[in-house]
């Protein structure tokens, strides 16, 4: 019972089960909706195509109905009519309107396929237009291959195919078009294909022509008389050339003088052209020119009056501005002036020969009515002109390329010159310019040369300066020693260039014998020359310096022959002598000045010459501003060291080396020839000197240096910074200064013992700057004009103080500023100051500024200003004579010059019982006159005392009066 009742039970659970899983089933295929579905398509519109475009662009439209709640329901465009058409489409966008959206799925074979969607909201079905834009390379196609009407169509349907529509459209005409600008009316333009091909032709009616229905590709315009030119049609679009005129001037430039010829090219054979001279109205004919079988013209201007004119006909036209781009070219006339300075030469002379014209470059012909043959003629001007001789030409050169200026006509050149009157015609060789120049040829003079002075003394290694004088000549020739006796001689050749009458000849004693020809022996002074041609000779051969001694110098106008000087001895016209002595070192003085004071120097070196700035240092010293010294300050502008060394001989080896002679000085320390060395004097214990020393990567180099010459005296003059000696020199320390000559040649010997020294001593403080106090240790003026804050320095001479008063009450507020108070060879500095708009017993803060001092280190006092003193005078009662009466003053006299204001029983105005009768009656003091300062107790003017006696003395006199 019991089991038959579990089987059953069972049972029925699986029966039960099964119903439920049937009845699931069953809800589940009455829930499942229906297959989604394009309920409508309706077919609005599809643009043509044109041909031969890359990119034609075309949109198809249509319209699709769909269910509520679709989603990428497939819509499917037949393409194959546009792909059998030779039309590819290809999809460039895909947009909706209305209640459906769209997108591309691609395109497979020839089929489109796009997926539109239910996009609103609602439960109902819903409508929407679908826009494909395709773009088609109908590249391939021509304008022959368009259809009429409708010729191609899309399929637009379902993927049921069940649902259709279709829309047919066009291939049309070609839409790219290709502007030719450039052209003139009536001209015949030509379009071809890239396969050369006349597509069309077009007569202009303006200035551009427009060719419209052109396919993709490149197309080349021509006209006749212009330059052709190619641009491509792509994609259906505009493009554009610009011809130019093919025609072309030589010489391409718009500017023409009269006589010129112009030659145009590129022009139509056989075509005639006008040429046209522009005027106010408009323009005038001028001539007509044919362009023969070689298209070109040439425009001769000889005939032309001067204007400006233009060129038209076939390929040309004004616009064209063929003329070194621009429209026209002008004609105008060359003036030409030819003059001689002088009305008459000597045949052994020249004469300066004027040219000037209105044009830049020019080349003349040059004859002289036939008194002169070309080689003449060339002789004549060959100094200063480039010629041109035309064998076919007698009596006549060309002067090329002539531009305004002065020349030379060199009349001692010419060979066989007759004296006389000539003429001489210059005439443009392309132009119609032409001028005339007379001069009259007259005996040749005695020229002659003469030495300045009759010796000329310079140390062994120094630089002689020979002066020169030339009468009637510009060159000659100077020969210095005798070979035979001497064993040295200089032929020397020299051109007075700047024509003044003389040449300063440089003659250098430390490199005469050197037969390096790179190696200056001789130079010459401004734009003369000095040339010493016989320096690679025997004659120049030495191993030591050139011997002291006398050397013959002969001058003569004669010229050397080569390097041969016979001639010109045998001709000598003045004979003097090179005296050449002894060189030593001798001395070294220290000197010291200001940055300033330096620049001022250099700046006249470089301005005007050594000896000016030598000057200016005789000036320095005289105005105490450059003053010898022992020691020299640092800080933040250091004082200035100046060696005055003196030592003959050195100019040549300098002069060698370098001009600038910080530079020469310079390589001469690192060639070991001389030496210029700081040494630390009393290092301490066990301590080795510091030593600083000039040279090239050493502590003291030229870019340290200023070097002046002293030629009258043989003294360097070497400007050297104290702080560019080194940065390790401190306050205290002390040097000694050597300069050494070491060159074997300069001293004669190899011997290390024969160096020559000169030396001297120097130390360095550090700069330091204080104002003059009182007792108490203020600055003390006067509420008064004028007033002096005086104060002390150890810095150069010369160096400018600043010095500011300030005051301490902020009731008073001033500010008073002196500048530029000069140090004084003394080390004193004075500044002033005017104080009479302040109060007595005012204070203030007096402080020196920018000084060489450290800004940490500068001056600074308190200051009290007290009241003015009388100084005691009071006009005309009180002169001499009066029988001692001042009436005014308030003072008492018993003496006859009544003057100082002073308590006196003497008879000279004094109150010391001497009979010297002194008394400068300058302050009202009892002082010994000397500025009106403080009295012995310390109080400025009358003291307490003093002045109590004064009242004491005076009441006596008046009782004694009243008796």
């Amino acid at each position: 019972m019991t089991n038959e009742t579990n089987y059953r039970t069972k049972a029925n659970a699986v029966f039960f089960a099964a119903i439920m899983v049937v009845s699931m089933v069953a809800v589940g295929f009455a829930a499942a909706p229906a297959a989604a579905a394009v309920t409508g398509i309706t077919v609005d519109s599809a643009g043509d195509v044109t041909v031969g475009n890359g990119a034609a662009t075309q949109d198809v439209t249509f319209s699709v109905d769909v269910e509520d709640g679709d989603t990428d329901v497939t819509v499917e465009i037949d393409l194959s009519q546009a792909v059998d058409a030779d039309v590819s489409p290809s999809v460039s966008d895909v947009s909706t309107t209305g209640d459906v959206s769209a997108t591309d799925d691609g395109i497979d074979g020839t089929t489109h396929t796009v997926l539109v969607s239910d996009s609103a909201d609602d439960s109902s079905a819903s409508s929407g237009t679908v826009t494909v834009t395709y773009e088609h390379n109908t590249a391939s196609l021509t304008n022959d291959d368009t259809t009429s009407n409708d010729g191609v169509t899309f399929d637009i349907s379902d993927d049921t195919g069940n649902i259709t529509g279709s829309v047919a459209f066009g291939l049309t005409t070609a839409v790219g078009d290709f502007t030719v600008n450039g052209v003139s009316a009536d001209d015949e333009v030509t379009l071809f294909d890239a396969d050369g091909n006349e597509v069309e032709t077009q007569t202009a009616t303006g200035t551009s022509v427009t060719f419209g229905e052109l396919v993709d590709g490149e197309y080349t315009a021509s006209v006749p008389g212009l330059s052709t030119d190619s641009a491509t049609v792509t994609d259906g679009a505009s493009t554009s050339v610009t011809l130019d005129t093919t025609a072309t001037v030589e010489p391409n430039r718009n500017l023409f003088y009269q006589g010129q010829e112009l030659t145009v090219s590129g022009l139509i054979v056989g075509d005639d052209y006008e040429l046209r001279q522009e005027t106010e109205d408009g323009s005038s004919f001028e001539r007509e020119i044919n362009a023969g079988d070689n298209g070109e013209i040439v425009i001769d201007t000889s005939g032309i009056d001067n204007g400006d004119y233009f060129l038209v006909g076939t390929g040309v036209a004004k616009t064209d501005a063929i003329f070194n781009g621009q429209e026209t070219f002008e004609v105008t006339t060359q003036d030409l002036t030819t003059e001689f300075d002088e009305d008459s030469v000597q045949a052994d002379d020249e004469a300066d020969l004027e040219i000037d014209s209105n044009r830049g470059t020019y080349s003349l012909n040059v004859s002289a009515d036939g008194d002169l043959d070309d080689d003449q003629l060339i002789q004549l001007f060959e100094d200063d002109f480039d010629y041109t001789d035309d064998d076919n030409e007698d009596d006549l050169i060309t002067l090329d390329d002539v531009s305004d200026d002065t020349f030379s006509a060199n009349f001692s050149n010419v060979d066989d010159l007759n004296t006389g009157n000539y003429e001489f015609t210059f005439e443009s060789t392309d132009t119609t310019a032409e001028d005339t120049a007379s001069i009259e040829v007259t005996e040749a003079g005695e020229g002659e040369l003469e030495l300045s002075e009759g010796s000329y003394d310079v140390a062994q290694g120094d630089v002689s300066e020979i002066t020169v004088e030339l009468n009637e000549v510009t060159e000659g020739t100077v020969v210095i020693g005798n070979e035979e006796d001497d064993n040295y001689q200089a032929n020397i050749s020299i051109v007075d260039d700047d024509e003044d009458g003389e040449v300063v000849l440089n003659f250098n004693t430390f490199t005469a014998g050197d037969t390096d020809t790179s190696v200056d022996v001789v130079t010459a002074e401004g734009d003369d020359e000095a040339t010493l041609v016989n320096q690679d000779s025997t004659a120049q051969g030495l191993s030591t310096l050139l011997d002291t001694g006398d050397y013959d110098i002969s001058v003569s106008s004669t010229a050397l022959d080569g390097e041969d000087a016979t001639a010109a001895l045998e001709d000598e016209s003045d004979i003097g002598s090179l005296i050449i002595s002894e060189r030593s070192t001798d001395d070294m003085q220290l000197w010291r000045t200001t940055a300033d004071v330096r620049d001022d120097v250099v700046d006249v070196q470089s301005d005007e010459n050594a000896s000016a700035a030598v000057g200016a240092i005789t000036s320095g010293v005289e105005d105490g501003v450059v003053t010898e010294t022992d020691t020299a300050a640092l800080g933040e502008t250091d004082d200035v060291i100046v060696h005055q060394i003196s030592a003959s001989g050195l100019e040549g080896a300098l002069e060698s080396v370098d001009d600038d002679y910080s530079v020469a000085l310079e390589e001469l320390a690192d060639n070991d020839d001389i030496a210029l060395n700081f040494t630390e004097e009393n290092p301490g214990a066990n301590q080795e000197a510091e030593e600083f020393q000039l040279g090239a990567g050493e502590d003291v180099t030229a870019d340290d240096l200023d070097v002046v010459y002293d030629d009258a005296n043989g003294d360097y003059y070497v400007f050297l910074s104290a702080g560019d000696i080194s940065s390790d020199i401190e306050d205290g320390d002390e040097y000694e200064v050597d300069f050494t000559v070491k060159n074997e040649e300069l001293i004669d010997s190899d011997d290390e013992d024969d160096y020559e020294t000169v030396n001297s001593t120097i130390g360095f403080e550090d700069a330091e700057i204080s104002f003059d106090l009182n007792d108490d240790d203020e600055v003390e003026v006067e509420n008064a004009e004028n007033q002096s804050i005086t104060g002390t320095t150890n810095v150069a001479p010369g160096t400018d103080i600043d010095v500011r008063v300030r005051s301490e009450d902020a009731e008073t507020n001033f500010i008073k500023n002196s500048e530029d108070n000069a140090v004084t060879a003394d080390g004193m500095f004075s500044s002033q100051f005017d104080f009479s708009e302040e109060s007595v017993n005012d204070t203030f803060t007096v402080q020196t500024r920018n000084t060489p001092a450290p800004s940490d280190d500068e001056a600074e006092a308190d200051g009290v200003i007290i009241e003015q003193v009388d100084d005691g005078t009071d006009g005309e009662d009180g002169e001499d004579g009066e029988d001692g009466e001042d009436g005014d003053d308030g003072n008492v006299t018993d003496g006859e010059d009544g003057d100082d204001g002073n308590v006196t029983d003497g008879d000279d105005g004094t109150d010391d019982g001497t009979d010297d009768g002194t008394d400068d009656g300058s302050d009202g003091n009892d002082t010994d006159g000397d500025d009106g300062g403080d009295s012995e107790d310390g109080t400025p003017g009358f003291g307490a005392i003093v002045a109590l006696v004064a009242l004491i003395a005076a009441a006596l006199l008046a009782t004694r009066r009243n008796e």
